[in-house]
Protein backbone atom coordinates (compact mmCIF):
# COMPACT_ATOMS: atom_id res chain seq x y z
CA UNK A 1 0.00 0.00 0.00
CA UNK A 2 2.86 2.38 0.89
CA UNK A 3 4.51 1.72 -2.49
CA UNK A 4 1.24 2.32 -4.35
CA UNK A 5 0.73 5.62 -2.49
CA UNK A 6 4.29 6.71 -3.29
CA UNK A 7 3.90 5.90 -7.00
CA UNK A 8 0.57 7.77 -7.16
CA UNK A 9 2.15 10.74 -5.35
CA UNK A 10 5.10 10.83 -7.76
CA UNK A 11 2.87 10.56 -10.81
CA UNK A 12 0.52 13.33 -9.60
CA UNK A 13 3.51 15.55 -8.81
CA UNK A 14 5.00 14.80 -12.19
CA UNK A 15 1.85 15.59 -14.16
CA UNK A 16 1.35 18.78 -12.14
CA UNK A 17 4.87 19.72 -13.15
CA UNK A 18 4.14 19.00 -16.83
CA UNK A 19 1.00 21.16 -16.74
CA UNK A 20 3.04 24.12 -15.52
CA UNK A 21 5.46 24.03 -18.44
CA UNK A 22 3.33 25.96 -20.98
CA UNK A 23 6.11 28.30 -22.05
CA UNK A 24 8.66 25.54 -22.60
CA UNK A 25 7.00 22.35 -23.84
CA UNK A 26 8.71 18.98 -23.70
CA UNK A 27 10.52 17.71 -26.78
CA UNK A 28 11.82 14.23 -27.43
CA UNK A 29 14.59 12.20 -29.04
CA UNK A 30 13.49 8.64 -29.72
CA UNK A 31 15.54 5.49 -29.93
CA UNK A 32 14.31 1.95 -30.44
CA UNK A 33 14.02 1.13 -26.72
CA UNK A 34 14.19 4.56 -25.08
CA UNK A 35 13.04 8.15 -25.45
CA UNK A 36 14.76 11.25 -24.04
CA UNK A 37 12.33 14.00 -22.96
CA UNK A 38 13.70 17.50 -22.47
CA UNK A 39 12.95 21.19 -22.79
CA UNK A 40 14.52 23.42 -25.41
CA UNK A 41 17.15 24.83 -23.03
CA UNK A 42 18.50 21.27 -22.56
CA UNK A 43 18.72 20.31 -26.23
CA UNK A 44 22.52 19.80 -26.09
CA UNK A 45 22.25 17.73 -22.90
CA UNK A 46 19.50 15.68 -24.52
CA UNK A 47 21.71 14.96 -27.52
CA UNK A 48 24.51 13.86 -25.21
CA UNK A 49 22.20 11.52 -23.28
CA UNK A 50 20.75 10.16 -26.53
CA UNK A 51 24.28 9.40 -27.74
CA UNK A 52 25.16 7.62 -24.47
CA UNK A 53 22.03 5.48 -24.61
CA UNK A 54 22.54 4.69 -28.28
CA UNK A 55 26.01 3.34 -27.48
CA UNK A 56 25.36 1.62 -24.13
CA UNK A 57 21.69 0.67 -23.81
CA UNK A 58 21.93 -2.74 -25.46
CA UNK A 59 25.19 -3.75 -23.78
CA UNK A 60 23.66 -2.91 -20.40
CA UNK A 61 20.50 -4.84 -21.13
CA UNK A 62 22.62 -7.76 -22.31
CA UNK A 63 23.85 -7.99 -18.70
CA UNK A 64 20.29 -7.87 -17.36
CA UNK A 65 18.20 -9.67 -19.97
CA UNK A 66 15.05 -7.55 -19.63
CA UNK A 67 12.17 -7.67 -22.09
CA UNK A 68 10.59 -4.22 -22.52
CA UNK A 69 7.00 -3.72 -23.62
CA UNK A 70 7.48 0.05 -23.95
CA UNK A 71 10.50 2.38 -24.27
CA UNK A 72 12.29 3.61 -21.16
CA UNK A 73 11.63 7.34 -20.72
CA UNK A 74 14.51 9.59 -19.64
CA UNK A 75 13.43 13.01 -18.36
CA UNK A 76 15.91 15.88 -17.99
CA UNK A 77 14.62 18.04 -15.11
CA UNK A 78 15.05 21.67 -16.29
CA UNK A 79 15.15 23.24 -12.80
CA UNK A 80 15.90 22.21 -9.23
CA UNK A 81 12.33 22.89 -8.13
CA UNK A 82 11.08 20.88 -11.09
CA UNK A 83 13.27 17.93 -10.11
CA UNK A 84 11.90 18.11 -6.56
CA UNK A 85 8.31 18.12 -7.80
CA UNK A 86 9.01 15.21 -10.16
CA UNK A 87 10.76 13.03 -7.54
CA UNK A 88 9.13 14.03 -4.26
CA UNK A 89 10.41 15.85 -1.18
CA UNK A 90 11.75 12.65 0.43
CA UNK A 91 14.48 12.19 -2.18
CA UNK A 92 17.87 12.93 -0.53
CA UNK A 93 19.65 16.17 -1.44
CA UNK A 94 22.81 14.25 -2.41
CA UNK A 95 20.98 12.18 -5.04
CA UNK A 96 21.80 13.01 -8.66
CA UNK A 97 19.08 11.09 -10.48
CA UNK A 98 16.20 8.80 -9.66
CA UNK A 99 14.63 5.78 -11.32
CA UNK A 100 10.92 5.02 -11.12
CA UNK A 101 11.03 1.38 -12.30
CA UNK A 102 7.28 0.75 -12.07
CA UNK A 103 6.78 3.35 -14.82
CA UNK A 104 10.06 2.67 -16.65
CA UNK A 105 11.24 6.24 -16.07
CA UNK A 106 14.55 7.87 -15.15
CA UNK A 107 14.72 11.51 -14.06
CA UNK A 108 18.11 13.24 -14.14
CA UNK A 109 19.15 16.70 -13.02
CA UNK A 110 20.09 18.97 -15.87
CA UNK A 111 23.84 19.69 -15.95
CA UNK A 112 22.88 23.33 -16.63
CA UNK A 113 21.99 23.91 -12.98
CA UNK A 114 23.57 20.92 -11.27
CA UNK A 115 27.22 19.95 -11.50
CA UNK A 116 27.35 16.14 -11.26
CA UNK A 117 29.99 14.45 -9.10
CA UNK A 118 30.86 12.10 -11.94
CA UNK A 119 30.17 11.48 -15.60
CA UNK A 120 26.57 11.79 -16.73
CA UNK A 121 27.08 8.43 -18.45
CA UNK A 122 27.66 6.63 -15.14
CA UNK A 123 24.72 8.33 -13.43
CA UNK A 124 22.43 7.51 -16.34
CA UNK A 125 23.56 3.88 -16.66
CA UNK A 126 23.19 3.36 -12.89
CA UNK A 127 19.53 4.43 -12.94
CA UNK A 128 18.87 2.59 -16.18
CA UNK A 129 19.98 -0.66 -14.53
CA UNK A 130 17.29 -0.17 -11.85
CA UNK A 131 14.60 0.13 -14.52
CA UNK A 132 15.85 -2.88 -16.49
CA UNK A 133 16.24 -5.05 -13.37
CA UNK A 134 12.65 -4.28 -12.38
CA UNK A 135 11.50 -5.30 -15.86
CA UNK A 136 13.58 -8.50 -15.74
CA UNK A 137 12.17 -9.51 -12.34
CA UNK A 138 8.54 -8.54 -13.05
CA UNK A 139 8.79 -5.74 -10.46
CA UNK A 140 9.42 -8.14 -7.59
CA UNK A 141 10.58 -6.23 -4.49
CA UNK A 142 14.37 -6.48 -4.21
CA UNK A 143 16.61 -5.71 -1.24
CA UNK A 144 18.39 -2.42 -1.80
CA UNK A 145 21.87 -3.89 -1.33
CA UNK A 146 21.35 -6.13 -4.35
CA UNK A 147 19.60 -3.50 -6.47
CA UNK A 148 22.23 -0.84 -5.80
CA UNK A 149 25.16 -3.25 -5.91
CA UNK A 150 24.12 -4.54 -9.33
CA UNK A 151 23.65 -0.98 -10.63
CA UNK A 152 27.16 -0.02 -9.44
CA UNK A 153 28.63 -3.23 -10.86
CA UNK A 154 27.15 -2.69 -14.32
CA UNK A 155 27.70 1.09 -14.52
CA UNK A 156 31.28 0.92 -13.17
CA UNK A 157 30.89 3.73 -10.64
CA UNK A 158 34.46 4.07 -9.33
CA UNK A 159 33.37 6.14 -6.31
CA UNK A 160 32.03 2.97 -4.73
CA UNK A 161 34.42 0.53 -6.35
CA UNK A 162 37.46 2.27 -4.87
CA UNK A 163 35.93 3.97 -1.81
CA UNK A 164 37.73 4.04 1.54
CA UNK A 165 34.71 3.84 3.85
CA UNK A 166 34.38 0.06 3.46
CA UNK A 167 37.95 -0.89 4.51
CA UNK A 168 37.69 1.50 7.46
CA UNK A 169 34.34 0.04 8.53
CA UNK A 170 35.77 -3.49 8.41
CA UNK A 171 38.84 -2.47 10.43
CA UNK A 172 36.74 -0.66 13.05
CA UNK A 173 33.97 -3.27 13.20
CA UNK A 174 31.26 -0.89 11.92
CA UNK A 175 29.97 -2.77 8.88
CA UNK A 176 26.27 -2.35 8.11
CA UNK A 177 24.01 -5.36 8.03
CA UNK A 178 22.61 -5.93 4.56
CA UNK A 179 19.05 -5.35 5.73
CA UNK A 180 20.06 -1.95 7.15
CA UNK A 181 20.98 -0.79 3.64
CA UNK A 182 17.24 -0.72 2.82
CA UNK A 183 17.18 2.64 4.64
CA UNK A 184 20.03 4.17 2.61
CA UNK A 185 17.93 7.09 1.35
CA UNK A 186 17.64 8.34 4.93
CA UNK A 187 21.40 8.09 5.59
CA UNK A 188 23.85 10.97 5.73
CA UNK A 189 26.24 11.06 2.78
CA UNK A 190 29.21 9.24 4.39
CA UNK A 191 27.06 6.42 5.74
CA UNK A 192 25.27 6.22 2.39
CA UNK A 193 28.64 5.92 0.68
CA UNK A 194 29.51 2.98 2.96
CA UNK A 195 26.15 1.36 2.16
CA UNK A 196 26.76 1.61 -1.58
CA UNK A 197 30.31 0.27 -1.23
CA UNK A 198 29.05 -2.72 0.76
CA UNK A 199 26.34 -3.32 -1.83
CA UNK A 200 28.86 -3.35 -4.66
CA UNK A 201 31.21 -5.61 -2.68
CA UNK A 202 28.37 -8.10 -2.13
CA UNK A 203 27.51 -8.30 -5.82
CA UNK A 204 31.19 -8.42 -6.79
CA UNK A 205 31.63 -11.32 -4.36
CA UNK A 206 28.72 -13.17 -5.99
CA UNK A 207 30.32 -12.70 -9.42
CA UNK A 208 33.83 -13.68 -8.31
CA UNK A 209 32.65 -16.71 -6.34
CA UNK A 210 29.73 -18.02 -8.39
CA UNK A 211 30.47 -16.62 -11.90
CA UNK A 212 29.13 -13.67 -13.86
CA UNK A 213 26.50 -15.84 -15.54
CA UNK A 214 24.82 -16.39 -12.18
CA UNK A 215 23.40 -12.84 -12.18
CA UNK A 216 20.95 -13.12 -15.12
CA UNK A 217 20.05 -16.58 -13.84
CA UNK A 218 19.27 -15.06 -10.43
CA UNK A 219 17.04 -12.41 -12.05
CA UNK A 220 15.17 -15.11 -13.97
CA UNK A 221 14.63 -17.17 -10.81
CA UNK A 222 13.39 -14.11 -8.92
CA UNK A 223 10.80 -13.51 -11.65
CA UNK A 224 9.86 -17.20 -11.75
CA UNK A 225 9.40 -17.58 -7.98
CA UNK A 226 8.15 -13.98 -7.49
CA UNK A 227 10.36 -13.66 -4.43
CA UNK A 228 13.98 -12.59 -3.98
CA UNK A 229 14.73 -15.00 -1.14
CA UNK A 230 13.43 -18.06 -3.02
CA UNK A 231 15.09 -16.99 -6.25
CA UNK A 232 18.39 -16.48 -4.43
CA UNK A 233 18.22 -19.92 -2.81
CA UNK A 234 17.31 -21.57 -6.12
CA UNK A 235 20.32 -19.90 -7.79
CA UNK A 236 23.01 -20.31 -5.14
CA UNK A 237 21.74 -23.13 -2.94
CA UNK A 238 21.92 -21.06 0.25
CA UNK A 239 19.85 -18.49 2.09
CA UNK A 240 20.61 -14.78 2.00
CA UNK A 241 21.57 -14.94 5.70
CA UNK A 242 24.11 -17.69 4.99
CA UNK A 243 25.44 -15.62 2.10
CA UNK A 244 25.80 -12.56 4.31
CA UNK A 245 27.84 -14.52 6.86
CA UNK A 246 30.08 -15.85 4.08
CA UNK A 247 30.43 -12.41 2.53
CA UNK A 248 31.31 -10.69 5.82
CA UNK A 249 34.01 -13.30 6.45
CA UNK A 250 35.39 -12.50 3.00
CA UNK A 251 35.43 -8.76 3.76
CA UNK A 252 37.09 -9.35 7.12
CA UNK A 253 39.85 -11.42 5.52
CA UNK A 254 40.33 -8.87 2.73
CA UNK A 255 40.30 -5.62 4.70
CA UNK A 256 41.23 -6.58 8.27
CA UNK A 257 44.68 -4.97 8.05
CA UNK A 258 43.90 -2.42 5.36
CA UNK A 259 44.30 0.41 7.86
CA UNK A 260 48.04 -0.27 7.69
CA UNK A 261 47.96 0.89 4.05
CA UNK A 262 45.66 3.85 4.65
CA UNK A 263 47.77 6.94 3.94
CA UNK A 264 45.33 9.34 5.61
CA UNK A 265 45.30 7.27 8.79
CA UNK A 266 49.08 7.18 8.94
CA UNK A 267 49.24 10.89 8.13
CA UNK A 268 47.11 11.65 11.18
CA UNK A 269 49.17 9.27 13.32
CA UNK A 270 52.39 10.96 12.18
CA UNK A 271 50.96 14.45 12.76
CA UNK A 272 49.80 13.56 16.26
CA UNK A 273 53.14 11.87 16.97
CA UNK A 274 55.06 14.95 15.77
CA UNK A 275 52.87 17.18 17.92
CA UNK A 276 53.62 15.23 21.09
CA UNK A 277 57.28 14.96 20.13
CA UNK A 278 57.42 18.75 19.75
CA UNK A 279 55.81 19.17 23.17
CA UNK A 280 58.31 16.79 24.76
CA UNK A 281 61.27 18.50 23.08
CA UNK A 282 60.03 21.93 24.19
CA UNK A 283 59.62 20.73 27.78
CA UNK A 284 63.10 19.20 27.68
CA UNK A 285 64.63 22.42 26.34
CA UNK A 286 62.79 24.50 28.92
CA UNK A 287 64.11 22.27 31.71
CA UNK A 288 67.63 22.51 30.27
CA UNK A 289 67.40 26.30 30.12
CA UNK A 290 66.06 26.50 33.68
CA UNK A 291 68.87 24.22 34.82
CA UNK A 292 71.41 26.42 33.00
CA UNK A 293 70.00 29.55 34.64
CA UNK A 294 70.19 27.90 38.05
CA UNK A 295 73.81 26.89 37.46
CA UNK A 296 74.74 30.40 36.26
CA UNK A 297 73.00 31.96 39.24
CA UNK A 298 74.73 29.54 41.62
CA UNK A 299 78.12 30.28 39.97
CA UNK A 300 77.62 34.03 40.32
CA UNK A 301 76.60 33.68 43.95
CA UNK A 302 79.69 31.55 44.74
CA UNK A 303 81.97 34.03 42.98
CA UNK A 304 80.48 36.91 44.97
CA UNK A 305 81.03 35.08 48.27
CA UNK A 306 84.68 34.36 47.37
CA UNK A 307 85.40 38.02 46.57
CA UNK A 308 83.81 39.16 49.81
CA UNK A 309 85.87 36.66 51.78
Amino acid sequence: MKKIFLCVHLMLSFFTFLQGQHLSPWQSLRGESFVVLYQQMDSLNAQNIYKILSEDFYSINYEIGATLEQPVRIFIAPTESGFTRMTGESFPHWGEAVAIPAHQQVIVKSPRWYRPSQQVKIILCHELVHVLVAAATANVELPRWFNEGLAIYVSGDLRFVEGKELPRAVSSGHLLKLREINSVLSFQQLQASLAYQQSFAAVQYLVDTYSHSSLPKLLQNIATYTNFQRGFYKTYGMSVLDFEEEYRTYLDDKFRYSFLLDFETWLWVIMVGLFFLAVIIRKFKNRQKIKQWEEEHRSQFTQYDSEEW
